[in-house]
């Protein structure tokens, strides 16, 4: 192969890995697609283990936007705090192990220490980066300060925040207003480096390009490192050190600063439920799946097993899970999906099955009491319905 055709070969590679991403057990992936229409994605379709899976977004930005967002990786209630996420939407589930449980008067220390929370030493939870521990650390800081009648209520105005389809849809609106010039000198340099600088050093050689190619390009850099500093600092006043290191990327990297506006958009709804996004992003078809999932996964919680949990961090899990199952029937009004229509039985699928798991919707024959993959869950009997 000719040196043109390594450029071409390595400009490709790495725009290629510009496109995928890492994302922890648990999150769910909001990809817009070609046509410009979300897709709510809770596994992903090629790479991925028990800690996460490997994502992918559209290479031509900015038709490559995603926003990545969570359930609580925590259960908080008026006693403490538990390493216990209530409502965890990968199909594999939460992976298991014991919990530490924290009460509000012992928390002397609440630190977010790059991708990891920790409470008085302790991990709390890692996530993909460190947006997420710096929300729930001032979040916890400002909790444990509080009064305890207080503590509640502020408590609960969180959580109906992260509900909040209008506070979504302000937020949206704000962000591709303050970022529309610069995605589009971050779509120019992605093109620039794709089609103009191939072009010119096929046409011309290495030489008498680079003279050409070098300004333009060093401009463009600047250009987006300097606006993605600005509005990192708008929607991320407490990451200075991601800040640094991003702007250092940016400013060296000439194909990572063409995606520069991923690192801006996967991180910007994570203070609300990934229920909430779903109803402000998807279409009503694509709604219905995603909000049984969540539904489910409330209304029949996976059992837990006595040496994995104790009876405060019980407590706290039985308190959260309410409140959050109270703010998800709540939005499934608002979008009229009826959730009557998933107590109904399934049909059976073989003559032999006679219940089934109302969590995971596994039908059993008649001998079947639990349902092993759902913590042992009861199964309920399969009614045919009436015609």
């Amino acid at each position: 192969m000719s040196d043109r055709q390594y450029l071409l070969l390595i400009l490709g590679f790495l725009a290629f890995t510009e496109c995928l991403f890492w994302v922890r057990r648990g999150g769910v992936v909001f990809r817009q697609m070609a046509t410009r229409r979300w897709r709510a994605v809770l596994r992903s379709e090629a790479i991925g283990n028990e800690r996460g899976d490997l994502h992918w977004c559209w290479p031509l930005p900015p038709a490559g936007r995603v926003y990545i967002t969570r359930s609580w990786p925590f259960a908080a209630a008026p006693d403490g705090i538990v390493a216990a996420p209530v409502d965890c939407l990968h199909p594999s589930g939460q992976p298991g192990g014991p919990t530490v449980f924290f009460g509000w008067d012992a928390i002397s220390e609440v630190v977010a220490d790059g991708k990891r929370l920790r409470v008085n030493g302790q991990e709390l939870f890692r996530s993909d980066s460190p947006y997420e521990p710096l929300f729930f650390a001032a979040l916890l800081q400002e909790l444990s300060r509080l009064p305890a009648p207080v503590r509640v209520e502020h408590l609960r105005d969180v959580l109906r925040q992260s509900f909040d389809r209008e506070a979504l849809q302000e937020v949206l609106a704000d962000f591709s207003e303050r970022t529309a010039g610069w995605v589009t000198t971050c779509t120019g340099l992605w093109g620039f480096l794709v089609i103009a600088c191939p072009a010119i050093i096929w046409r011309f050689g290495w030489l008498p390009a680079l003279w050409w190619l070098a300004p333009a390009l060093l401009l463009q850099m600047a250009w987006i490192t300097v606006g993605f500093v600005r509005l990192h600092r708008r929607f991320f006043p407490a990451a200075n050190d991601d800040r640094f290191k991003l702007a250092l990327v940016y400013a060296l990297a000439p194909v990572s600063a063409s995606r520069a506006p991923d690192s801006l958009s996967r991180p910007l709804l994570g203070s609300f439920h990934p229920l909430c996004v779903a109803a402000g992003l998807l279409s009503s078809a694509e709604l219905a799946p995603l909000a049984e999932s969540v539904w489910r996964e409330l209304r029949y919680p996976r059992s837990a097993t006595p040496e994995s949990r104790t009876a405060q961090g019980l407590a706290v899990e039985v308190w959260f899970r309410s409140e959050i199952k109270s703010r998800v029937e709540s939005l499934l009004r608002e979008v009229n999906l009826d959730t009557a229509v998933w107590e109904r039985s399934p049909v059976p699928t073989d003559p032999t099955h006679a219940c089934y798991c109302p969590r995971c919707l596994s039908q059993f024959t008649q001998e079947a009491t639990t349902c092993t993959d759902c913590g042992r869950l009861p199964l309920s009997p399969i009614v045919l319905s009436v015609p």
